[in-house]
């Protein structure tokens, strides 16, 4: 079956300008604050009034505050609908379930009611008989008991007889009446079972007619950030296989302009570095090919392989196709995390990423014959399976390698192959294989870095960039590892310390559990007990040289604050903090010299000296900063970009 249709999305715009009323001082007139989309603010003040005036109400700050908050939003979303479009991804469903449900599906049979009228008896009929002689024939029988007797026995056989022959009359009629209701309500209860039946058949093997109707309903689609998408679609049942080309327009409209915060607090709108926009636009197109096929995975259950191809038109260039694995996909999709460059490389798939330029664009006669040479060789069998020998020695990503390390607690030995892999330039470390469990159940407990955001919470700590004083956890429990109540009650504990203290690190916390728990260190054997604790209590963290822990309502990726004070060591310190901290400074001196910048951050966090780990610290700053966008540098120069 072939297709061409049409995806309907949502056109993602920044609002040309957003308005904010606010009262004046005399509490009689309001002005209005317009600010556009190029970062000014303009005055709407009432005949009489002065800009000046309004400007000095006490509600202006709050209304500048308003709609330069508005604004941000709508610039950041208008980005995220095109670079967060993989986190929309449908959910792919199994066909295990509604293979049970098939199989146990049977039509529902009405069973006909027995008749409520119940069977006279003589004995209920002679106490009738009884009841009559005593109240309508008193005076007759009330000094006469021989004559009642006789009266009761001569009428007994005849009154019973009667009626039990008008109950079986009406018996008959009631089950006549249900025999025609049972005829009705079978036949739709086989209907609805027929329907049903065919329903979960349609689910599970796909037909043509079904998948082409399932297309047709899922066209209008507001995660598409486009008016229109054109595509093709050809399935083959039989092979369980779709293959979707997608045409998309020559110049993605993704906003050239971020929206950033002046140490004032206002808004400063800036176009963004060719480097940022190349990567956003290389962002959208893996995550489209994602997001594009988990909507094709769930328009039937017998899909087991799609194939995804993104062509440039009207120039004619292939930009990237990707053969996505229906049960691989589902577990990425599951985890909550998915890396898209790291990921769309584990599928059959060609493209060609380039550092400066994004995705590459090929003619699409090349394009085609590559992505055919592909097919091909990924068809033909392997000539002579090996079955490999097991080794006690196993291969993990330093990603991977990172994430273990900065869970565990004595991490020495794999921090040590982490550094060995990146000094000689190898994307992989060689770990022992009792590490393949434990990421395992870091992977599967969702305990991963995490800065998924919150659309219903506020920035961070602050709403601008600058100080905030440091609240460190006084301990006062003691919870000992004997009480019967320990995991619940020092789960209870880690939340407290974490709502106050995040970002708090894994070293950190450390100390306050021992503290709380009266011990010196955290032994080998408590650590693998606080490890699985940590994963049970799927807390937010992040992984950047250490494992750090998030409160629940503050958001990672726009913390714009930095604690000074407390006893921390250097690198317990978040490198969100540090980079914050070094744009605020830089804002306000105005140095940019690197050296300067990284003794006024560290005397800042009360570090007269740059030792080692100072050093490390401020480095990690540095490079968190420039990744987010926060810092940039050149040279032996470091600039903010806040």
């Amino acid at each position: 079956m072939k297709v061409k249709k049409t995806f309907f999305g949502n056109t993602c715009e920044v609002p040309r300008n957003i308005q904010k009323s606010f009262l004046l001082n005399d509490r009689y007139h309001s002005a209005k604050l317009t600010l556009d989309f190029l970062g000014n603010y303009m005055i709407d003040v009432p005949y009489g009034v002065t800009d000046a005036t309004a400007r000095r109400s006490v509600y202006y700050k709050s209304a500048i505050n308003e709609v330069t908050r508005q604004m941000m939003n709508a610039y950041s979303s208008a980005t995220d609908a095109f670079t967060m479009i993989a986190s929309k991804c449908v959910k792919i469903e199994s066909d295990v379930i509604y293979q049970k449900r098939l199989h146990s599906l049977c039509p529902e049979t009405y069973s006909k009611r027995p008749c409520p009228e119940p069977q006279p008896t003589k004995a209920l009929v002679e106490k009738e008989l009884i009841q009559e002689a005593d109240k309508k024939f008193y005076r007759l029988f009330s000094s006469n008991t021989s004559a009642k007797k006789k009266y009761i026995s001569e009428n007994l056989e005849t009154m019973y007889q009667d009626r039990l022959r008008h109950w079986e009359e009406v018996v008959t009629y009631y089950d006549y009446v249900e025999t025609i209701l049972a005829a009705k309500k079978n036949k739709a209860y086989y209907e609805q079972f027929i329907s049903t039946k065919t329903d979960l058949e349609n689910r599970i093997y796909g037909p043509d007619e079904y998948v082409k109707q399932q297309i047709t309903d899922t066209l209008q689609d507001k995660n598409i950030p486009f008016r229109s998408l054109p595509f093709e679609l050809d399935y083959n049942q039989k092979d369980g296989l779709l293959n979707l080309v997608v045409d998309v327009p020559v110049d993605v409209p993704i906003p050239r302009e971020t929206a950033q915060l002046y140490a004032t607090g206002k808004i400063s709108i800036k176009s963004k570095p060719g480097k940022d926009l190349k990567l956003e636009k290389t962002k959208f197109y893996l995550g489209l090919a994602f997001y594009l096929a988990s909507k094709c995975f769930s328009l039937a259950l017998n899909i087991k392989k799609v194939r995804v191809s993104l062509v440039e038109l009207p120039a004619a260039l292939g930009l990237l196709w990707i053969e996505f694995d229906r049960d691989i996909l589902q577990q990425l999709i599951l985890s909550g995390y998915i890396d898209l460059y790291a990921s769309a490389l584990s599928f059959n798939h060609y493209f060609d990423i380039d550092d400066v330029n994004g995705l590459r664009r090929i003619h699409i006669g090349q394009y085609n014959k590559e992505v055919d040479a592909i097919i091909k060789n990924a068809a033909q069998p392997l000539q002579k399976p090996v079955t490999p020998k097991r080794s006690d020695i196993i291969e993990i990503s330093i990603d991977d390698a990172k994430l273990i390390a900065a869970t565990i607690h004595d991490n020495g030995e794999i921090q040590t192959a982490i550094d060995e892999s990146i000094r000689n330039l190898m994307s992989t470390v060689k770990v022992s294989r009792n590490y393949a469990s434990m990421l395992e159940e870091i992977k599967s407990s969702g305990m991963q870095p995490s800065i998924e955001p919150d659309s219903t919470q506020e920035d961070g700590y602050s709403s601008s960039y600058g100080e905030i004083e440091y609240k460190e956890y006084m301990v006062t429990e003691t919870i000992p590892e004997s009480d019967a109540a320990f995991i619940s009650k020092i789960k209870a504990f880690i939340q407290s310390v974490i709502d106050q203290e995040a970002p708090i690190s894994r070293d950190l916390l450390n100390r306050r559990i021992c503290a709380a728990m009266g011990i010196s260190r955290v032994s080998a054997r408590l650590n693998e007990k606080l490890v699985s604790i940590l994963i049970d209590m799927k807390l937010l963290t992040t992984t950047d040289g250490k494992l750090f822990f998030w409160s629940n309502n503050t958001r990672p990726d726009n913390y714009k604050a930095y604690r000074k004070g407390g006893n921390r060591d250097a690198l317990d310190i978040a490198p969100q903090e540090i980079a914050n901290c070094m744009a605020y400074n830089i804002d306000c001196s105005g140095n940019t010299d690197k050296d300067f910048v990284i003794r006024d951050t560290a005397n800042e966090f009360g570090f007269s000296r740059l030792g080692t780990n100072v050093v490390a610290a401020m480095e990690n700053g540095i490079l968190y900063g420039e990744t987010h966008g926060i810092l940039s540098v050149r040279g032996n120069g470091i600039y903010s970009n806040i």
